[in-house]
């Protein structure tokens, strides 16, 4: 798998990004700020149109997921890990941003893998219905140069009290 934004920091295009690799890259450090919970959501027409005997290879690969971006994502890995579907054996439409990602969803437009925290409001309300299938977490990581300037070094510390916060541990 391409590790697509430590390759921005490994190029110095970035002062830091966060990442689910614990790995640093050479001259950087990596800090664990904790899991992010993620779930799959639909609204209920949807899952009366899509699920209605369930969420399972067969529905998802008729079902139009809301995915985010081209590149290798939690959406794709997880279709593929838990249901063996593919890219080409699945309907989806790209998406690279996550509230634009998660209006779709809202809509009816296609379900969608968000964090859970992104979708409380509306799972709480009954408005939006979780695909409990899709359930996951995932450990961040905030990559930063070894060596910081003030100002670098001001937003690892606001990251990490936002994480502190924010994160399961």
């Amino acid at each position: 798998m391409k590790l697509y934004t430590l390759d921005l920091l490994r190029a110095g295009d970035v002062i830091g990004c966060i990442s689910t690799q614990p790995l640093p890259v050479a001259g950087c450090v990596a800090i664990p700020l904790g899991e992010l919970s993620y779930i799959g959501v639909a609204n209920a027409a949807f899952v009366a149109q899509y699920f209605a005997n369930g969420v399972n290879a067969h529905s998802l690969a008729g079902a139009p997921a809301a995915v985010f971006g081209q590149k290798e994502s939690l959406h794709r890995r997880l279709l593929r890990e838990r249901f063996a579907l593919l890219d080409a054996q699945f309907p989806c439409y790209v998406i690279p941003e996550s509230h634009a990602l998660y209006a779709a969803a809202k809509s009816g437009l296609a379900y969608a893998i968000v964090p859970r925290a992104q979708a409380a409001t509306e799972l709480t309300a009954g408005t939006m219905l979780a695909l409990a299938e899709f359930a996951t977490t995932v450990p961040l990581y905030w990559h930063h140069w070894a060596r910081q300037t003030p100002p670098a070094l001001a937003l690892t510390q606001a990251i990490e009290q936002f994480a502190a916060s924010h994160f399961a541990r």
